[in-house]
């Protein structure tokens, strides 16, 4: 599996810490393709609770995160705001280009952006995460 690196810098403004951040060592995820679904086994969320998917048609990685009550959810990590890529840090994802933070389920935290992350249909079985990508 490919991991991203974690590049992390503190920098105070105006009272504020601003972290800069790549792609907090979250692994991308294996996965296969049924009627425009993309098929996660849950078993990848045994041993961490976040992981990403690299989809040819979409301009950035899916972030799926295991919630409670066996729940998951998926984002795409394209701010926004103007369009950067966001990284994930811990439970938080954070736009390196402007410093806007959304929530691990796409909300957004701290502007500038003021929409929430495009969030993806999820259906899931006892096995699997299926991730609706037909209207993107």
């Amino acid at each position: 599996m490919k991991k991203c690196g974690f590049i992390s810098a503190g920098l105070v403004y105006g009272g504020s810490s601003l972290m800069l951040v790549g792609c907090a060592s979250v692994s991308y995820l294996p996965y296969s393709e049924e009627n425009n679904l993309l098929v996660i086994k849950k078993s990848n969320f045994v041993k961490e609770k976040y992981g990403l998917i690299g989809y040819k048609n979409l301009p950035a990685p899916i972030y799926i995160t295991k919630l409670e009550n066996n729940k998951y959810s998926a984002v795409l990590l394209k701010c926004t705001h103007k369009g950067c890529e966001v990284a994930p840090a811990g439970d938080l994802l954070i736009c390196p280009c402007h410093g806007s933070e959304y929530s691990n389920t796409g909300e957004v935290l701290q502007s500038p952006a003021d929409k929430d992350l495009y969030s993806f249909s999820i259906k899931t079985d006892s096995e699997n995460i299926y991730v609706n990508v037909e209207n993107n």
